[in-house]
């Protein structure tokens, strides 16, 4: 605006991107001032829409009267009128983006059944609030809708060309959006902490971890997510067009994040879950559905061309990326996922696969017995000796006792004669095969045919695998 040679290129927005990451990943290490640096920037934004408008109004010498602000639609889209409206509040969902992103964080919440439920509806209000009060103020003022078509153009017509406070109240934008990213690096860190916890990522033994004082945050974590919001920032450096399709994909892989355990709650029934402080039967439920029909709906409307007629430049990539993210899900899920994923509750759990061999000694004849217990990575824990008589010959009433470092109780492993199965005692806790009982489990991962009626001489085996408390 001050250089009329000046042209941009990607490669600036892209410096640019890298530098807000790294400067407020570095910032959100420290859990000691992300109290105080997040009502911080809650003020400043506040002000910042409030002195916007304030100045907007201030400033205009032209404004629209109350019909055409109420009654003129202008669609430029080549979308019937009513396509193009569902098509453009795609922009306005993202006053209320987000909305979860306090759930992530509700371990670091006092009274978190409370506050969260809170958090959540303060953010509806303050969004609709900020968004409403800007809508307004920008589409009163504004002198001409075909070529203001950014707020920094819409500031600079409004103040009659005035550069000093067109760049002053853009940078009340840049700055208040730079502080928005301290709480994204601080709520998509403690997601991948605690998705680390449930192991759902590799090297988790570091990114669960908190780092002491002076950090007391997920380092690690904090780390990997801004690494991976870096990855991101090349898709920028190639199209525009696909990066712009990717950003309108936060909005529709939050709604499905919401829709997910909608409909698990309805299909289990919602009385059947404990309710917190805040529970509405009746509204909630209606909620629910609403919800879910309005993902049902964006997820469609979304994914359309934002202008007709169609072009390379110009479409909406929104379905394909939709498409490339749920293939690299379920491949990540079989690859990965589905091997060492633990449910909530069993984060801090050992995994133990016991195989109990049989096998056949030619010279009398006769089936031995004995166990082997692998932990992590299939490490030879312990291995019994060689026990005599056929089926499970540990003897009940001694049974076989075992105590490997790292391990808080003796495991117990009892043999009952004349059955199939093996009984497991771990501390105070004890189950049998294909039982559960407390955070202890146990199941049977091969078939329990011993070969009944075929030859007595046979080497076989069956295994079981554990997970106890550590």
């Amino acid at each position: 605006m001050t250089r009329t040679d000046f042209e941009y290129k990607p490669w600036m927005g892209f410096v640019g991107y890298h530098i807000v990451n790294i400067l407020t990943a570095s910032v959100s290490c420290f859990e000691r001032i992300l109290p105080q640096l997040g009502s911080g920037c809650l003020i400043f934004t506040v002000l910042s829409i409030l002195a916007i408008v304030v100045s907007l109004f201030a400033g205009s010498t032209e404004r629209v009267t109350s019909e055409q602000f109420f009654t003129d639609y202008y669609n430029i889209s080549g979308w019937p009128k009513g396509v193009a409206f569902l098509i453009g509040i795609n922009g306005l969902n993202w006053s209320f983006s987000c909305l979860d992103a306090v759930v992530h964080i509700a371990e670091e919440i006092p009274q978190p059944s409370k506050n969260i439920p809170k958090a959540l509806m303060w953010t509806i209000v303050v969004g609709f609030t900020t968004g409403m009060l800007t809508i307004l103020a920008l589409y009163i003022n504004i002198s001409d809708m075909e070529t203001q078509t950014d707020f920094l153009t819409v500031v600079y017509y409004i103040f009659r060309q005035n550069k000093h406070a067109a760049f002053g109240l853009q940078s009340l934008v840049l700055v208040s959006t730079t502080g928005a990213m301290f709480g994204v690096q601080t709520w998509q860190s403690r997601l991948a902490w605690a998705f680390a916890r449930n192991r759902g990522f590799p090297f988790q033994s570091y990114l669960r971890r908190v780092v002491p004082s002076p950090f007391n945050t997920p380092v690690w974590a904090i780390l990997w997510s801004a690494c991976w919001t870096a990855l991101l920032s090349f898709v920028y450096l190639a199209s525009k067009t696909a990066f712009s399709s990717l950003i309108s994909c936060g909005i529709l892989l939050q709604y499905l994040s919401y829709a997910v355990p909608l409909v698990l709650l309805l299909c289990h029934g919602r009385p059947n879950f404990a309710h917190g402080p805040f529970w509405f039967p009746k509204l909630g439920c209606l909620a629910n559905f609403f919800t879910l029909a309005w993902t049902a709906v964006a997820l469609v409307v979304y994914c359309f061309p934002y202008y007709l007629p169609v072009s390379a430049a110009k479409m909406n990539y929104t379905s394909v990326i939709l498409v490339l993210i749920g293939l690299y899900i379920i491949a990540y899920w079989v690859l990965w996922g589905s091997k060492e994923f633990v449910l909530p509750g069993m984060e801090d759990t050992c995994k133990l696969d016991i195989t109990e061999i049989r096998t056949c000694e030619p010279q009398d004849r006769n089936l031995y017995t004995r166990f082997r217990l692998e932990g992590p990575n299939q490490v030879l824990w312990h291995e019994t000796p060689q026990l005599s008589a056929p089926g499970l010959s540990i003897n009940p009433s001694k049974p076989l006792e075992l105590k490997e470092a790292g391990m808080e109780y003796i495991l117990k492993i009892t043999g009952r004669h004349g059955k199939d199965d093996v009984e497991f005692k771990y501390g105070l806790l004890t189950w049998t095969t294909d039982s559960t009982s407390g955070f202890a489990k146990c199941r049977g991962v091969t078939a329990d045919d011993w070969n009944k009626g075929g030859s007595h001489c046979r080497t076989d085996s069956r295994q079981f695998q554990c997970e106890f408390a550590c």
